[in-house]
């Protein structure tokens, strides 16, 4: 009963409020695009998804070799195998501490080690991750942004697969990089963008 007489209460302050027909066409707008969603490119995605998950694999088998550790991508485990072949502690294995420790170190398995860590590290996949899990039947994804979806400042909010964050791209060669992806061909990738 409470619920009603708020909700009550509610809708008479907002009967006074006169929304400006801008805002009304801008939320309009929002709905329309929602609705429609954008065309994403299945295969593209599934093929990135391929490759991602078949270079983490060799990461760590290569991470394993190198170090015997189980679980390579742990960092409690991770610290403790720095620790002892450098002798020296290790704070933090963060994105930003880690190329200082590159830079600092003589080791060449110490060096590779924190290299393999910077690209298991890497969250470039994970947009694919929330593309795949966001895109409908007909692979479109629906739903990306919201209009006044930040309160203070009454801005547009991006959801799900967050695309106002996407990073431009300055890949040369991008179709045939595009083509690589779609066909799982991590052989010629690493060959042509290392």
């Amino acid at each position: 009963m409470q619920d009603v007489v708020t909700e009550m209460e509610i809708k008479k302050v907002l009967d006074k409020v006169t929304f400006p027909i801008e805002e009304q066409k801008l939320w309009e707008i929002d709905m329309q695009m929602n609705a429609f969603g954008v065309k994403v490119d299945k295969k593209l995605v599934e093929g990135a998804l391929k490759i991602a998950g078949i270079r983490t694999e060799q990461l760590m088998v290569e991470a394993q070799n190198l170090s015997g550790l189980n679980n390579p991508n742990s960092i409690e485990q991770l610290k403790e195998w720095l620790e002892s072949e450098t002798g020296q502690q290790v704070n933090s294995l963060n994105k930003k501490d880690v190329p200082e420790l590159i830079k600092n170190t003589d080791s060449e398995k110490v060096k590779r080690m924190l290299e393999i860590r910077q690209e298991l590290s890497k969250t470039s996949t994970k947009k694919y991750d929330a593309m795949a899990t966001a895109m409908g039947i007909d692979d479109r994804v629906r739903g990306l942004l919201q209009f006044y979806g930040a309160n203070r400042t009454g801005r547009w909010a991006g959801r799900l697969v967050q695309v106002q964050n996407l990073p431009q791209n300055h890949l040369s060669m991008l179709d045939l990089a595009r083509e690589l992806v779609k066909n799982q061909n991590l052989e010629a990738i690493q060959v042509i963008y290392r």
